[in-house]
């Protein structure tokens, strides 16, 4: 089978984007797109090397099976087994814990599976999780091992079907992907079903090309990957862009030809190390991110100069000597990977059992260190979601509506500990931060402010929000505000009373200090003064808001940070907020206790 090394420039394009992509996400928004090459690539190859072997008669499903394991297990349990190694001194019990669980599914190739429960992939803490990336490394082994038995099925069975078969299969995988993307987001992204049609374009790039006639100009396709891939430009939204890249990629593997291939020395020699390369960088930079290293254009030099140097060693140490089967028979290969696998099994247990060595810091910060923030974020929505767009009910209690972002959800918290939810009638809406908790009517400008993906039901352009604003007795108004806001602010509440009686609040934004453990535990150990500052632009809008809305403007920051500064950052000797802007269960219990007393917002009845 002939070696193409336009593949391995195209891989050396997916793992270079990955690599910057988890470096700065703002700037190359599009840089996760790399994956998604990845898959095309690998179905290619495999469907390639299969039906190669099918028609040589040489083809055997354990020596498949077996060189897929020399070629991933080795190098993937070394680089697991220096990760939990280094954890244990770099990292915070907690941390530790959840890296050792998701080590133990990256063994198996069921990554993908641990994360899907864990956490999302855009969110920022997802760089706080080393082995995060396994996740596309598990889609692939899950394709792998069930595709080649399918292939050998169908071909015994109804070849003259088999290609109407895969693309009846991608179909389906693509189907799954278009109709579930917005109502089941964590799925289509972590599961194989809604992954699969992106490997078997992969597979149709090979059949093509058996067939292919078209002289194509590949370099132009060639060019416009790395404009998607680098440039600081949202092509599209996610689920456009997967398409159109997997698009370019099949029209690249088909039509591209060797007088065509742009020849770049070190592309070539990246996309040969793309695997080790992908495995090291990313427990790198998350390793990096924790201890919140600022990461800039020299940083980012220095964190791409090791990882090459260790992918590069790893390559000629680990990754080709265990695919030669003359170097390292199957005895020898067999022992190792057992050893491998017993080291880190043996870690693991010890972790485990020693609950990430919580016992190494002082009881007083265990609270900080044990910090969660997954958790400390499902507990900001939990309460919000249980009556998000709930209709009232037709009875004598008053009926309160709550609409906003992440902060509405903090505040309704706030709203459910100072008063009787069985004496009300409940209901929240969620408008994101970015369609803007505003209600403006036919407003062209105004709508140029908002993203496309800013849809009706994430604005107060629909029937049942605007029922339920008439319905209302009292409503509050909860965002992250900012100056984006402030021409249409006030517009906003007069039209709102154009169209209901209720009584409106507008709840103010709350400021913290955005929490890194490591520097919090440096300055209590060193007993530092833990306080900080308003930013001045939240203290204009706040005394804005707070002069023109006057009494239905609920002040929350002069609850706890009166005078703007020195502000606290502990409550009962507990963070006040997890990430700099929601609270944790302490954090609402503060603004409890100062707010039980305000009638705008308790005992409501």
């Amino acid at each position: 089978m002939t070696y193409r090394q336009d593949i391995d420039q195209l891989r050396a394009l997916a793992i270079i984007s990955v690599f910057f992509y988890h470096i700065n996400r703002d700037l190359f928004v599009n840089g996760f797109l790399g994956v998604d090459l990845f898959f095309v690539i690998s179905g290619y190859l495999i469907s390639k090397i299969i039906f190669y072997e099918i028609k040589q008669g040489k083809f055997n499903i354990v020596n498949f099976y077996s060189r897929r394991i020399r070629r991933l297990l080795p190098l993937l349990l070394f680089v697991i087994l220096i990760v939990l190694v280094a954890s244990s001194f770099l990292l915070f019990p907690n941390e530790i814990l959840s890296l050792t669980r998701s080590s133990l599914f990256g063994i198996f190739f069921t990554s993908n599976f641990f994360f899907w429960r864990e956490i999302n992939y855009f969110d920022s803490v997802a760089l706080e999780k080393p082995l995060l990336h396994l996740w596309s490394l598990s889609i692939e082994e899950q394709f792998y091992i069930f595709f080649p038995i399918l292939l050998i099925f169908l071909r015994k069975i109804i070849i003259k079907f088999l290609d109407l078969i895969i693309i009846t299969l991608l179909i389906i995988s693509l189907f799954i992907y278009i109709n579930f993307y917005d109502t089941y987001p964590e799925e289509v992204f972590y599961f194989p079903f809604s992954r699969i049609w992106e490997i078997l374009i992969g597979f149709l790039a090979f059949r093509f090309e058996q067939q292919k006639k078209v002289k194509f100009q590949s370099e132009i396709v060639f060019i416009i990957i790395i404009l998607i891939l680098f440039f600081p430009m949202e092509v599209i939204d996610p689920f456009f862009s997967r398409i159109i890249i997997c698009a370019l990629a099949l029209s690249f593997l088909c039509f591209n030809s060797e007088e065509n291939i742009i020849r770049i020395n070190i592309l070539n020699y990246i996309g040969k190390i793309s695997y080790g390369f992908y495995l090291w960088h990313f427990p790198i930079i998350s390793i990096l991110y924790i201890h919140n290293l600022k990461i800039n254009l020299f940083s980012s030099i220095i964190i791409f100069c090791f990882t090459f140097l260790f992918s590069s060693i790893t390559y000629f140490l680990i990754e080709k000597p265990f695919r030669d089967t003359k170097k390292i028979g199957s005895k020898t290969f067999s022992t190792s990977i057992i050893m491998f696998i017993t080291i880190i099994f043996i870690i693991s247990f010890v972790i485990i059992s020693k609950n990430g060595f919580i016992r190494d810091y002082d009881e007083e910060n265990i609270n900080l260190i044990n910090l969660d923030k997954k958790l400390s974020s499902q507990y900001v929505i939990k309460n919000f979601n249980k009556f998000k767009d709930k209709p009232f009910l037709k009875n004598r209690k008053k009926n309160i509506l709550i609409i906003g972002d992440s902060f509405a959800q903090d505040f309704t918290n706030i709203f459910l500990e100072l008063n009787d939810i069985n004496q009300i009638n409940l209901s929240t809406k969620y408008i994101s931060v970015e369609c803007l908790n505003l209600y403006i009517p036919k407003d062209e400008d105004f709508e140029k402010l908002k993203p496309k993906y800013c849809i009706p039901k994430n604005q107060y352009y629909n029937k049942n929000l605007i029922n339920l604003i008439k319905m209302s007795d009292v409503i509050y108004l909860s965002s992250y505000w900012k100056n984006i806001h402030k021409p249409y602010i006030f517009n906003s509440l007069k039209n709102l009373n154009d169209i209901t009686s209720a009584e409106i609040y507008v709840v103010g934004s709350k400021n913290f200090l955005e929490v890194n453990k490591r520097d919090l535990l440096k300055k209590k150990k060193e007993n530092v003064e833990i306080s900080y500052n308003i930013p001045n632009e939240i203290r204009k809008l706040n005394n804005l808001y707070l002069n023109k809305i006057e009494d239905n403007y609920i002040n929350l920051i002069e609850l706890y940070c009166p005078k703007y500064t020195k502000c606290p950052v502990f409550f009962n000797n507990q963070l006040i907020s997890h990430d700099g802007g929601h609270l944790t269960k302490e954090g609402v219990n503060l603004f409890v206790n100062k707010l039980k007393k305000d009638e705008r917002i308790s005992q409501i009845n």
